[in-house]
């Protein structure tokens, strides 16, 4: 079966699944907005499930109320839990594999530049769903609280359990048993119809073009730095010419006074002189490096050129082949149109002599 036909079936049942799920979820919004606004006014009922239990507590003479919403078909999914996280959690989750299901066929035709690698779902989607859950559980503890004292029964505190329980066991039971094997197999169906993976970029044209922008960049940086070596290596000259003219001046005084100056003056030059000297062998072996690395540089950004025009051609090739593909099927479905058409005279003529020989 053609694998656009399987997504349109998986988006319309999943759709359903969602439309269901989130009736559910406003049908539980309803019956915790009832409960809240009887607890507020004071008024604690016997919760029963059904007319007869009802009728059974009329006759007790106990005040008994059923809570099923707007949507009574859905009560037996939505009353169990007041916090409705019970609803949410299956509604988000139908939700968010619909959109998914939607954007694998869009990305057949105009694929994205990244897909996230939380696919289907969005960051951390298991974690706050069971910290959900959880809420919804503090929540059914807290819920004891809103009951007047000496009016709260057991079926009310089995409403209260419930919101406990269910909450976190729903969230638990959805994350485990159908969010991860879940996500597995949409990454699964993704690449099996797109050919697309998760947390990779999809435009490898523009992965060769940020490279080839940053490697340029980085190039310049380095050859900025280049010229500062040279004018600072410059300077250094210009420094040790500084001192020749200080001793060069020196022995002239010692010539014409007698007086010696020069042990210590050039004790200090020479200590001056050799850090430069190593400074200077520090900046050669730097300017060395760094026009290694402008080679190789220029290296990778043509051989990355190499690889983005094979990349290309590539592309321009399957595109030649796709258009070619579908010229091929536009004749077929011409030839096919026509046999049709021949056929349904040879029927037509057919049908003429049986009129006329029957």
């Amino acid at each position: 079966m053609n694998r656009n036909i399987i997504n349109v079936v998986l988006i319309v049942l999943f759709s359903i699944a969602t439309i269901i799920s989130g009736l559910a979820w406003y049908n539980n919004i309803c019956i915790a907005k009832e409960w809240y606004a009887d607890i507020q006014k004071g008024k604690v009922y016997k919760i029963v499930s059904t007319e007869a239990e009802a009728k059974e507590a009329e006759k007790q003479k106990v005040e008994a109320k059923i809570y099923s919403g707007p949507i009574p078909q859905l009560a037996w999914w939505s009353k169990v839990d007041v916090s409705t996280v019970t609803t949410f959690v299956p509604f988000l989750g139908f939700l968010l594999i619909t959109i998914a299901l939607i954007r694998i066929v869009i990305w057949g035709f105009a694929p994205p530049k990244k897909i996230s690698e939380f696919f289907p779902f969005f960051d951390d989607y298991d974690r706050k769903m069971v910290i959900l859950g959880l809420a919804g559980t503090f929540w059914g503890i807290i819920m004891i609280g809103y009951y007047p004292t000496g009016k709260i029964d057991m079926s009310n505190l089995m409403l209260c359990l419930h919101t406990a329980l269910y909450s976190t066991l729903v969230a638990v039971m959805w994350v485990f048993f159908f969010t991860m094997p879940g996500q597995k197999v949409m990454v699964w169906w993704l690449e099996k119809c797109t050919g697309l993976k998760v947390g990779a970029d999809t435009d490898v044209s523009a992965v060769f073009e940020e490279f080839g922008a940053a490697s340029v960049e980085a190039g310049n940086y380095l050859k900025q730095s280049s010229k500062e070596v040279k004018a600072f290596k410059d300077q250094m000259s210009k420094t040790r010419e500084g001192f020749q003219e200080v001793l060069d001046v020196l022995k002239q005084f010692k010539e014409k006074t007698g007086v010696d100056v020069l042990d210590s003056f050039r004790a200090t030059y020479q200590k001056v002189g050799s850090a430069l000297e190593k400074i200077s062998q520090v900046f050669e072996s730097q300017e060395k490096f760094q026009k290694q690395v402008l080679e190789q540089e220029q290296r990778i950004l043509q051989e990355n050129q190499v690889v983005l025009n094979q990349y290309k051609a590539e592309l321009l090739e399957q595109a030649k082949k796709r258009d070619e593909a579908e010229a091929r099927e536009r004749a077929l479905a011409q030839q096919n149109a026509a046999l049709v058409s021949k056929l349904d005279q040879l029927k037509a003529g057919f049908r003429d002599l049986t009129k006329t020989f029957g």
